[in-house]
């Protein structure tokens, strides 16, 4: 969206445009089934160069679509008009409609810049359509759609100027930072999850996302930098108090690392299993050996079915001698069914999706509210109904 952001940032800088080069290693005609039909239907042919009018009026009227409520239908006619204009690799034809659809973004916005949120979300609900259909198929239009969500959220937050376009901002690159996470792609995430972070400091899905990159690159110190952050926010965030005390650990802060840990063994689920593990484990490392096998046996008590305290309390045991009572252990974690197993560290190490969750419906909320000031500035009436599922 260059000449958006020049036009109506007046020379202020601009972030860069991921989409901007070329993404090898896709079929050149590589256009998902569902948008050759849409395609069809509206008269265009996949590749065909259509004028920058045509592509402003299609893309108007996916616009018209999801102002009106009718969001799958708006996302699917948005998708099959870059696919009919873009081929995969065709960076002169990207050039092409990111001008036309930019022209358009500067006619409505000058009506009221409330209009770029629901815009901004079309697009975002787009790139995660490409996401769910395989992003190697289509890689340039994915970064097409994820670069115009996140410009259209820039803008937003440079020229309305107020707490709730730098939340709504925020929101937006919070979501698309969490897609690029599941994917690791870690520098694109975080400096999306940065930005958020400046745009709203008390951001708590930026700050975790955040640490979440920063404890997988062994950044642990960085790492305690972000979860502070989360936790100045929300004091009790249990996921940013368990992450705190395994990088406390990491970085031999024991102590502490226990102060953080211990209060999270009596919480049910993943997090109170993992936290007997993890506060274990601590005193495992500090040689207090009866500590440690006090915590996993009133871990397994609560948690019965959790794999790893069983093995990690059988090694504690053979390690003290008490070889037999081990052996028995082991043999009650082997009697349980395979799917009836509990594993918390797995569920650790998947990113902490129920926060983009959260983000997403609020961003759809955001959206909602201002789907009548783009039906007003496209000349329509507006039609009460939700906008589309952003979810992963």
């Amino acid at each position: 969206m260059t000449g958006v952001v020049h036009k109506l940032a007046r020379g202020l800088p601009l972030l860069v445009l991921a989409a901007a080069v070329a993404v090898p290693g896709a079929a050149a005609d590589s256009i998902p089934r569902a948008d050759k039909t849409s395609a069809a239907e509206l008269g265009l042919r996949p590749g065909e160069r259509i004028d920058a009018e045509r592509i402003q009026d299609l893309y108007r009227s996916a616009l018209a679509l999801w102002a009106g409520g009718q969001d799958d239908a708006a996302a699917q006619r948005l998708m099959a008009v870059e696919a009919a204009v873009v081929r995969e690799g065709d960076i002169d034809a990207r050039k092409g409609l990111l001008k036309a659809e930019e022209k358009v973004v500067q006619e409505l916005a000058a009506s009221s810049l409330e209009v770029l949120v629901p815009m901004a979300v079309l697009h975002h609900e787009v790139y995660r359509r490409h996401l769910d259909q395989g992003e190697r198929r289509h890689k340039l239009l994915t970064a097409h759609a994820r670069g115009m969500a996140r410009d259209l959220a820039v803008l937003y937050e440079r020229h309305a100027g107020n707490d709730r376009a730098r939340a709504t901002a925020a929101l937006l690159l919070n979501s698309l930072a969490g897609y690029l996470l599941d994917a690791s792609q870690q520098l694109l995430a975080g400096q999306m999850f940065t930005l958020a972070t400046s745009y709203d400091p008390r951001s708590v899905p930026a700050y975790m996302g955040l640490a979440v990159i920063y404890e997988k690159s062994g950044q642990y110190e960085s790492a305690i930098g972000s979860l502070r952050g989360a936790l100045g926010v929300d004091p009790m965030q249990p996921q940013a108090l368990l992450r705190l005390g395994i990088s406390l650990h990491r970085t031999g802060q024991s102590d502490n690392a226990v102060r953080a840990l211990r209060p999270l063994t009596g919480m049910p689920g993943w997090i109170g299993a993992l936290a007997v593990e993890e506060l274990a484990r601590v005193h495992t490392d500090e040689k207090d050996l009866a500590a440690a096998e006090s915590v996993l046996r009133a871990g397994l008590e609560r948690f019965p079915n959790e794999g790893a305290i069983y093995l990690q309390l059988a090694a504690l045991l053979d390690r003290q001698g008490k070889v037999v009572e081990g052996r028995e252990l082991m043999g009650r974690f082997l009697a349980l069914p395979a799917a009836e197993r509990g594993d918390a560290r797995l569920r650790y190490n998947q990113d902490p999706a129920q926060l983009w969750e959260a983000v997403r419906r609020q961003l759809v909320e955001s959206a909602r509210s201002s789907l009548p000031l783009l039906a007003q500035a496209l000349g329509q009436p507006a039609a009460p109904a939700a906008v589309g599922d952003t979810g992963p």
